[in-house]
C-alpha cells in the first residue's frame, strides 16, 4: 500500500478508535496489514496528547484533525524516511510549533520484549529453526528468539511451519492442557494463535471456536487453513448467544474475551468508561463458560495490566459460582497476582520484568 493511502486509513481508524467506534485490536485486523497498523495506531495513541497539542498550535489545519495527527506523528516520531515525502515547509512548521510549546514528554519505556516463535508440531519440528539462535522456554515447542530476525519474510513461516507469538499468548493453551477425545472451546477465538495451539496439543481433541466478528473470524479461518488443524470446528456467532445445549459434551473451555490491550500498549490512558463496558462483558464471558455442566477447567486470559478486567472479574464471577476454585498455574512462574484476593498467589501474570508482553492468566476448575 502507498504511505498517503496508509496515512489516510489511520487517521480514518484513529477517528474511530478515540469516538469508541471501535477498538484498536478490531479496527487493526480489518486491514491486511494488522501488525503495521497496530504499531503505528499504539504509538500514536501513547503520544495523542502531545500530537493534539500541537495540531492545535499549527498556524493551518491539515486536512482534518485525525489527519493532521497522523501526520504530526510521522514527522516527529516516524521513520525518517517516510517522513521525507512530506514538504519542507510542513515539517519546519511541525517542528517549530513542537519546540515553541516546550513540551517535555514522560519518557515511555522502550519496549525491549524478546520475540517468541512456536513451532506448529501439525507441520514440522523443532529442525525448521536448527539453524537459527534460540533458547527454549517453560512451554514445549515455543522458543525465544536471541537474535532480532524479520521471522515472516521466511518460507517457513509462510508454510505455517511456526507462528510468530508471545510466551505470554502461548500460556493459556497449555495451562488448558486439554486430554485426547475431548470436547474443546475457545470463546472469543479470533485471530487463532491460542486456537491452532489448542488443536496442536490436542489433536485428537474436538475443538470450536467461535468468533463474532466477520472479519475476525475471516482472519480465524485463514490462521486455521494455514495451520492445517483438521480438528478446529469454527463457528461464527456470539459465545453469549450460543445456548449451553449447542455444544454438547464441552469440557475444557479457553475464555480470552476483548479486553483494553493495555498490556500490548503501556503508557495509553485509562478510559474508565471503556474499562466499565469491557468488564461487564468479561464478566459475561466467564460466567457463560461456568455455566457449561460439564465444564472442567475454564482458563480466563487477558492482554490487559489492569486488575479491573483480571482479579476483580475472576473474585466476581467466582462469588456468584461456589462451586469452582482457582488452581495455581504454572507453579515455577515468577509473575503472579495484585495482593489482597485469595487466588492472588495462584493466578499469574506477565510484563517486562519477565521478558513478555503484559498478560493476566488464572485457571479456574471444578471443586471436587
Amino acid at each position: 500500500m502507498e504511505t498517503k493511502k496508509f496515512y489516510e486509513r489511520c487517521s480514518r481508524m484513529l477517528r474511530d478508535i478515540k469516538e469508541k467506534r471501535t477498538g484498536i485490536k478490531t479496527a487493526c485486523y480489518k486491514t491486511e496489514m494488522p501488525k503495521k497498523y497496530m504499531a503505528v495506531l499504539s504509538s500514536i495513541l501513547r503520544k495523542y496528547d502531545t500530537l493534539l497539542r500541537v495540531v492545535n498550535a499549527l498556524p493551518q489545519e491539515i486536512r482534518s484533525k485525525w489527519h493532521a495527527v497522523v501526520i504530526c506523528y510521522e514527522i516527529l516520531y516516524g521513520n525518517k524516511r517516510e517522513s521525507t515525502q512530506f514538504n519542507k515547509k510542513l515539517i519546519s512548521q511541525v517542528k517549530d510549533t513542537y519546540n515553541s510549546l516546550g513540551i517535555i514528554e514522560r519518557n515511555t519505556p522502550k519496549d525491549t520484549t524478546p520475540q517468541y516463535i512456536r513451532i506448529n508440531t501439525l507441520k514440522a519440528t523443532e529442525t525448521v529453526i536448527s539453524s537459527l539462535s534460540t533458547e527454549v522456554t517453560c512451554i514445549p515447542h515455543v522458543y525465544k528468539s536471541l537474535e532480532r530476525v524479520n521471522w515472516s519474510k521466511l518460507v517457513s513461516f509462510q508454510q505455517g511451519l511456526f507462528f510468530i507469538q508471545d510466551l505470554s499468548s502461548c500460556m493459556p493453551a497449555y495451562v488448558l492442557n486439554p486430554p485426547s477425545n475431548t470436547v474443546v472451546l475457545d470463546a472469543c477465538a479470533a485471530p487463532g494463535n491460542k486456537t491452532t495451539h489448542l488443536a496442536m496439543i490436542s489433536p485428537s481433541s474436538t475443538v470450536y471456536a467461535i468468533e463474532k466478528d466477520i472479519d475476525r473470524y475471516t482472519t480465524l479461518r485463514e490462521m486455521v487453513e494455514k495451520s492445517g488443524a483438521e480438528n478446529i470446528v469454527t463457528i461464527h456467532g456470539d459465545f453469549l448467544g450460543i445456548s449451553h445445549g449447542t455444544l454438547p459434551g464441552v469440557e475444557y473451555i479457553l475464555v480470552d474475551p476483548s479486553c483494553s490491550g493495555s498490556g500490548m500498549h503501556p503508557g495509553e490512558e485509562k478510559e474508565m468508561e471503556r474499562l466499565k463496558g469491557l468488564c461487564a462483558f468479561q464478566v459475561k464471558a466467564l460466567s457463560m463458560a461456568l455455566g457449561y455442566p460439564g465444564v472442567k477447567r475454564v482458563v480466563y486470559s487477558t492482554c490487559s495490566i489492569y486488575e479491573e478486567e483480571n482479579e476483580a472479574v475472576v473474585d466476581e464471577v467466582l462469588k456468584a459460582h461456589p462451586g469452582f476454585m482457582v488452581e495455581r498455574a504454572l507453579p515455577e512462574w515468577p509473575g503472579r497476582g495484585v495482593p489482597g484476593y485469595a487466588f492472588s498467589g495462584d493466578v499469574v501474570r506477565c510484563g517486562q520484568e519477565t521478558e513478555t508482553k503484559g498478560f493476566f492468566l488464572a485457571s479456574i476448575v471444578r471443586r471436587k
